[in-house]
């Protein structure tokens, strides 16, 4: 039972993951301390992007999953979570560019601000 349970809170702390690496820098004017966690975070977000590494985060829900005995087809968070729910397959080839250029969209201003 506690599978399950481990598994939901797996996929909650990878979203949580991927809005931080997008959106992370928004939250510099309130905690200026974000930078220190961001840039790392953003680092490795688009690294996992860029080369498709696997995200350990997907491997432990994948884990989690079938230890609960749940059937699990998929392979990648954003392409079941997000992709999938837009009608994408998650390789098209504008997905990277498209996620990377939102990131520096929304983190420009707070990163050009603290410098």
């Amino acid at each position: 039972m506690a599978y399950p349970l481990l598994a939901a809170l797996t996929a909650l702390v990878h979203a949580g993951f991927v809005v931080f690496v997008v959106f992370g820098g928004l939250l510099i004017p309130w905690l200026p301390w974000v930078p220190w966690l961001h840039l790392p975070c953003a680092f490795y977000g688009v690294l996992i992007m860029v080369f498709n590494w696997r995200c350990p985060l997907t491997d432990l829900e994948i884990r989690l999953r079938r230890r609960a005995g749940q059937r699990v087809e998929w392979s990648e968070f954003l392409d079941r979570y997000l992709w999938s729910r837009l009608g994408l397959g998650g390789r098209e080839w504008f997905i990277v560019p498209s996620l990377v250029v939102t990131m520096l969209l929304c983190n420009w201003l707070p990163y050009q601000r603290l410098l």
